[in-house]
């Protein structure tokens, strides 16, 4: 995962990991765990009253065979 200051000015390493765990447990995309940090940055940087930034994010699941 790549993101820009806009998330970690937010949020902890252990909170993205809350967030990402989860929905690559299930199998499901990256987007949608993207799609939940862009939303909870963008609440957070509402809440702090502060200037915004920009929110980007790349994330990428990779899935290793078993071995």
């Amino acid at each position: 995962m790549l993101a820009s200051d806009g998330l970690w000015d937010v949020m902890s390493n252990e909170e993205v990991v809350k967030i990402v765990n989860p929905i690559y447990n299930k199998g499901e995309e990256p987007r949608i765990a993207v799609t939940k940090l862009m939303d909870e940055a963008h609440i957070r940087w509402a809440d702090s009253k502060a200037n915004a930034d920009d929110i980007t994010i790349i994330l990428i699941f990779i899935n290793s065979p078993m071995i």
